[in-house]
This record gives structure tokens, sequence and C-alpha cells, in this order.
């Protein structure tokens, strides 16, 4: 069963977003995962912006970001120079898209 779950876990991982974005709701993990993206592309990041893309409320987005930083550890600081969130190390492995899932090379 173990290995059921985690195939199921992976494949949703692996998904490209672009599937998921116009969807009304999306999970956190889609979110996350939208706003990941976006930083790591070097991209001016605020809670207003990503609100706007994601289509939630800018109270959720700052959540999300909160969340980030807070709870996943991820190095995100806000950049009061350049008024949005900038990336400030790597990205923890966990939350880092796959490039190709196992079994598969």
């Amino acid at each position: 069963m173990d290995g059921i779950v985690n195939d199921v876990a992976l494949q949703f991982l692996c998904e490209p977003i672009v599937h998921v974005m116009h969807t009304a709701k999306r999970p956190i993990i889609i979110r996350l995962r939208i706003i990941l993206a976006h930083l790591q592309r070097g991209e001016r990041v605020t809670a207003g912006m990503m609100a706007a893309v994601l289509n939630v409320s800018l109270r959720t987005a700052a959540r999300d970001f909160d969340y980030l930083m807070h709870s996943l550890h991820v190095p995100l600081t806000y950049d009061y120079r350049k008024k949005s969130y900038v990336l400030t190390g790597e990205i923890p492995p966990i939350l880092i898209e796959p490039s190709e899932p196992d079994g598969e090379r």
C-alpha cells in the first residue's frame, strides 16, 4: 500500500503546474509551488501579486508566505527596498520539483 500512496504523491508533485492553473480552488501545495516558481525565476513577488495570480485573498497569500518561511523553512525574506519577497538561499530539496520521477531513469 505504501508504494501506491507514494506513487500517487510523486505523480501529483511531478504534474506540470499549468494543468491546475485554471481551477477555482487550488490546494496549498500547488499555491506554494507557484509562488516558489516565481521566486526561482527572480521575479518581483508580493503577497498582493500572488493573491491576484492565484485568485485568492491577500490574507491567504500572506499566510502562504508565512507558511513557506516559518513552517517549511524556505530562506525567504521581505526586501523593503524592493518591496517584495526574495529568496536568500537554496530551497529545501523536498520543495524542488523533481526533474524525473524515480523509476524512469
